[in-house]
C-alpha cells in the first residue's frame, strides 16, 4: 500500500483522487485490517505526491466527505501541508467542499486560522473563489476582527512603488480579494458579517490581470505532476 507509482501516488492516494462512485468502497477495502496486514501505517495514510498533496487533500478537491471520513477514522494527519503550504481544510474551502470542512473542523478547530505560504487563510481562499457556502461556514466561526485579516501578498502586488506607499499596500483582506475577483455575493456576505469594506476608488483594487485570479481551476492532477 505504501509503494508509490512514478508520480508518487500510492494506492490510497489514487483511490481518494479517483472521484468516482467506487472511491469510498475501494478506499474502505484498502484501509480495512486483514489477517496479513495491520491497520495502515502513517506512511501509507499520509503519503504525498510531487506537489505535496495527500489523500485528504484529494478528498477535499473532489468534495468527497465520505472518503475523507474514512481516512480521518483510520488516523490520517489533517495538518500536513502541500507545496503551497495549504492544509486539507484550505483545499476544502477552495473547492467549496463544506461537508469536508465540517469534518475537518470537528477534528481541529484551529484549522480556520492556518495561513499558506502567501498568508491566505480559508477565509481568503473561499472569498477569492466566490464560494459563498464555504465562506459562510468560515464567517460563522470567526471573530469580526479576524474577518479583516490580511494575507502576505503585498510583496507580490504590481503597484508602482513611486506612486503608492508601502502603507497603502500591506496585504489583501478577504473582502478586497472578493472585489478584485468579482465575487459580489462574497463581498455582501463579508459586509453583513461586519468586515471592513474596501473604499471605492482604492487604486489597490484595480484588477491586476492574473495576479490573484480564480482558484476554481484544478491546479493539480496525477498526470501533470
Amino acid at each position: 500500500l505504501s509503494l508509490p507509482n512514478s508520480n508518487k501516488y500510492t494506492a490510497v492516494m489514487m483511490a481518494a483522487a479517483a472521484n468516482n462512485p467506487f472511491s469510498a468502497s475501494l478506499l474502505k477495502e484498502l484501509l480495512a485490517p486483514v489477517a496479513w496486514r495491520e491497520k495502515p501505517n502513517p506512511e501509507t495514510l499520509n503519503a504525498q505526491s510531487a506537489s505535496g498533496l495527500t489523500a485528504l487533500h484529494w478528498c477535499c478537491i473532489n468534495r468527497n466527505a465520505q472518503t475523507l471520513g474514512l481516512l480521518l477514522k483510520a488516523g490520517a494527519d489533517h495538518t500536513i501541508l502541500d507545496s503551497k503550504g495549504q492544509t486539507a481544510f484550505q483545499k476544502a474551502a477552495m473547492w467549496d467542499a463544506v461537508d469536508c470542512m465540517q469534518k475537518l473542523y470537528r477534528a481541529d478547530r484551529t484549522c480556520l486560522l492556518h495561513r499558506d505560504v502567501l498568508g491566505r487563510q480559508a477565509l481568503h481562499l473561499a472569498a477569492q473563489a466566490g464560494h459563498t457556502a464555504a465562506l459562510s461556514f468560515v464567517i460563522r466561526r470567526m471573530t469580526k476582527n479576524d474577518l479583516n485579516n490580511r494575507d502576505y501578498c503585498h510583496a507580490f502586488d504590481r503597484l508602482d512603488s513611486s506612486t503608492h506607499s508601502q502603507s497603502q499596500n500591506q496585504g489583501w483582506t478577504a473582502a478586497e480579494l472578493a472585489v478584485v475577483c468579482g465575487a459580489g455575493d462574497c463581498v455582501a456576505m463579508l459586509g453583513k458579517a461586519g468586515a471592513e469594506m474596501p473604499k471605492a476608488g482604492d487604486p489597490k483594487l484595480v484588477k491586476l490581470g492574473n495576479h490573484h485570479g480564480s482558484v476554481n481551476e484544478r491546479t493539480d492532477n496525477m498526470v501533470g505532476e
